[in-house]
């Protein structure tokens, strides 16, 4: 299957442009734009917080028994399942644009960018459950 040029030239100027246009580049990107701008102002907001967490477990001020408790309060499980929503769909909404940008073929496009979609959403599913103690030994 042809794709980009090499589709145009086959099939007729324009033909392989409104193909692709089909398959899910032919949008202005200003909705991805916002999100992604969005994600990205939580995360400068949230991220500090979490490493900070990290370097008082690291420096041995913040003990497992002191961790686990800060994590089981409910502020702290709503703040993490923002953070978990901020990367996952920066994160997602970056690769896809990418994809969309350097991956030309709309019959790999498609697949790529849907399996992109389903690994972010069972690592979400699976993060969260973790955070808020739905995982099987928590």
């Amino acid at each position: 299957m042809a794709c980009g040029a090499e589709a145009d030239a086959k099939m007729g100027a324009g033909v392989g442009s409104r193909l692709s246009a089909r398959w899910g580049a032919a949008h202005n990107g200003l909705s991805e734009w916002f999100w992604q701008r969005l994600t990205a102002a939580l995360l400068l907001l949230l991220l500090p917080a979490a490493f900070w967490l990290l370097w008082a477990v690291a420096a041995g001020s913040l003990d497992a028994a002191g961790l686990a408790r800060l994590a089981s309060s409910l502020p702290v499980r709503v703040l993490h399942t923002l953070l978990a929503a901020a990367a996952l769909a920066h994160g997602w909404l970056g690769a896809r644009v990418i994809i969309e940008d350097y991956l030309h073929c709309p019959w790999a496009r498609v697949p790529v960018v849907g399996a992109l979609g389903v690994a972010a959403a069972g690592l979400g599913m699976a993060w969260l459950a973790l955070v808020w103690g739905l995982a099987g030994g928590a």
